[in-house]
């Protein structure tokens, strides 16, 4: 599967793990290392412990990197 078909929209709001991995172009495993490294936002969704970032706090993470 492609990896823009694994996103629900182009981008959503609110994505999971791998969607912002997809999004940013790297895998989902540094996703989780720069949310425990504390550099990107995220909020874990009820008793699931779901992991959850949204798109402008993946925005100001990349803009805070470019610079």
């Amino acid at each position: 599967m492609d990896n823009i078909e694994r996103i629900r929209t182009n981008p959503p709001e609110v994505m999971s793990v791998v969607e912002a991995g997809i999004y940013m172009g790297i895998s989902d495993k540094l996703i989780r290392k720069l949310i425990k490294d504390g550099k990107l936002r995220c909020r874990r969704n009820g008793p699931t412990g779901k992991i959850l970032i949204r798109k402008e706090w993946v925005d100001n993470y990349l803009n805070k990197e470019g610079e």
